[in-house]
């Protein structure tokens, strides 16, 4: 019974009423150690005890092993939790509420509102634990409500408590703490698709900073495969930081979850998503220009190309959008919105610095094939087309690059899902 107190404990700061809007990130880190907790807790095994599923735990020698280390862990878990809501609250930081949405015997209507995934198991274990916690209480659920949250000691309670998660999973074997890390993975990408908002973005960002800002500091002796998997999850939260802080981005340039408010456009100053050195419009003049003759093929994706610059011709690449068919039928897009939608994926793909899983060379933007003095009916089909301008990287080898690079990213901002 140990898990359930340690989960009432985190559950109720978590369902928390009064998180403003600057200290939200701070719930979804809570959130985000409550999970690596579950994670370790059902690698473990722990989960099997406290649903009495002993056959799985015989079948295991972790408890054989580190039974004891367990449930001093726990322990700490739940010490740390009563102990800081006792605190807060002999302070008149943190009050009581009534729990007039019924979210603490909800706690996946409480996930959704936060948009935090959770999986069936999660969820009744954390409704079994929050209903025996309301049957001890003669007056149900009350909920917690902040009345001055203190940052810092927050701050600090997820720093002891990601300790005590680090310490469980480092007395694990290597491949428990392999599969611990991709569950972990898993529910943090998860978090990243269900986050649309550029505020809401700004919140997983800080709550990823925290988290390593603490792995950071701890002085952790380790052994070398802990250490290494501890690397591994470091690499792994700075690459979902950069994901976010692009995919923020993404929604600065095309919005998909609305008109930007007020908190958004803060959050995207805060964030350095729009830099005056940063050009909006990157439509470059065909003149500038030169596609390579006698190189490329009439009918290819993408082609050689030099772009005139002050400095003289640069390398580029060009990959080819057609508008041939713009407006032809109809449901098919005008040319205006194909202009549109390349000019928003151009000032995508020219956002520096792009986060990892995006190796893609550098977009200098676009620029239309057809003659301007042309008129629009006059224009020759095969100039109907739109043309991304790369930079070649040092590896110029022309068929190493992505085959469906722009195509790829244009059907998504086309079909309106998230970067």
């Amino acid at each position: 019974m140990l898990l359930f107190f340690g989960v009432q404990g985190i559950q109720l700061l978590i369902t928390a009423l009064g998180y403003d809007d600057e200290c939200k990130y701070l719930n979804l880190r809570l959130r985000m150690e409550q999970q690596r907790l579950f994670a370790w807790s059902e690698t473990s095994g722990l989960l099997d005890l406290e649903s009495k599923n002993h056959d799985k735990i015989l079948n295991s020698n972790i408890f054989n092993l580190h039974r004891q280390t367990v449930l001093d862990v726990l322990v700490q878990i739940q010490c740390l939790f009563d102990e800081f809501t006792s605190h807060q609250r002999k302070h008149n930081n943190l009050k009581t509420d009534q729990d007039e949405d019924n979210l603490l015997g909800a706690p996946d209507k409480d996930a959704k509102q936060a948009n935090f995934p959770m999986s069936d198991r999660k969820r009744d274990f954390i409704k079994n634990a929050m209903n025996a916690l309301k049957s001890k209480s003669q007056e149900g659920y009350r909920r917690l409500r902040w009345v001055s949250l203190d940052k810092a000691a927050f701050e600090m309670l997820l720093s002891k408590f990601s300790t005590l998660n680090d310490n469980m999973t480092n007395i694990l074997d290597h491949s428990l703490q392999v599969e611990i890390r991709h569950t972990v993975q898993d529910t943090n990408r998860r978090v990243l698709l269900l986050h649309h908002k550029i505020a809401d973005l700004s919140h997983l960002v800080l709550a990823l900073k925290s988290q390593l800002d603490v792995g950071a500091a701890s002085p952790m002796i380790v052994s070398p495969l802990s250490k290494s998997e501890r690397e591994a999850s470091i690499d792994s939260l700075m690459q979902l930081c950069k994901l976010a802080k692009f995919k923020a981005f993404n929604e600065t340039i095309d919005p998909k979850a609305g008109r930007p408010s007020q908190v958004d456009q803060k959050a995207a100053v805060f964030l350095e998503l729009a830099r005056p050195s940063q050009p909006n419009d990157l439509q470059v003049p065909r003149c500038l220009i030169e596609l390579v003759p006698g190189v490329n093929e009439p009918d290819a994706a993408r082609c050689e190309a030099f772009m005139k610059t002050i400095a003289g011709k640069k390398k580029v690449w060009i990959e080819w959008k057609d508008y041939d068919t713009a407006g032809m039928y109809q449901d098919s897009l005008s040319k205006e919105d194909i202009v549109e939608r390349v000019r928003k994926l151009a000032s995508l793909l020219s956002h520096s610095p792009k986060p990892d899983a995006f190796r893609t060379p550098h977009c200098l933007g676009f620029f239309d094939k057809a003659d301007p003095g042309t008129r629009a009916d006059d224009v020759d089909i095969l100039d109907r087309q739109l043309g991304l301008i790369f930079e070649r990287p040092k590896d110029d080898t022309l068929t190493r690059f992505h085959p469906c690079l722009s195509a790829s990213f244009f059907k998504m901002m086309a079909s309106g899902n998230p970067a």
